[in-house]
């Protein structure tokens, strides 16, 4: 069975945004759901100018961090794999969970950035890439807690 972010994520998610190979797309907050699909050969992911990187290699999926301090003091990260037909990376304001092949291979890492937007760039050659804002999903858990 693979592992996939809840359903109800994706009730959270803002309008589509078409992100294109080489060209940098930024939305306003360190909230997203970006999704490539359908990708061919290797390439790579950056956020906040290459603050941090996810790439495939062709024989692993490594996260890497440009400045320890930004990443909490959490290490680069990497895993074999194969091959990689399609990546979903939710972003939160302090944390990065990334799904490889339909949940098949899952990282999850905590993340500081300091930059005011998210911005995503992307190398992959890939049927689908799009990016979606999200809603801050923890503001509704606060509320609810004081409504019993």
């Amino acid at each position: 069975s693979s592992d996939l972010p809840v359903p109800e994520m994706e009730a959270a998610r803002g309008e589509e945004m078409a992100l294109q190979a080489g060209c940098p797309s930024a939305i306003g907050e360190h909230r997203a759901d970006i999704v490539l699909e359908g990708i061919e050969g290797v390439g790579a992911l950056a956020l906040d100018d290459n603050a941090v990187e996810i790439a495939f290699t062709g024989k692993k999926l490594e996260v890497s961090f440009a400045n320890a301090e930004v990443a909490g003091r959490r290490i680069d990260r990497q895993v074999p794999l194969d091959h990689l037909d399609d990546l979903r990376i939710l972003v939160d304001t302090s944390a990065i969970e990334i799904y490889a092949n339909g949940g098949a291979t899952v990282f999850s890492t905590r993340w500081f950035p300091t930059a005011d937007v998210l911005e995503v760039e992307e190398s992959f050659d890939c049927a689908r890439s799009v990016m979606y804002p999200m809603a801050d999903a923890m503001a509704d858990a606060y509320v609810d807690s004081y409504e019993m």
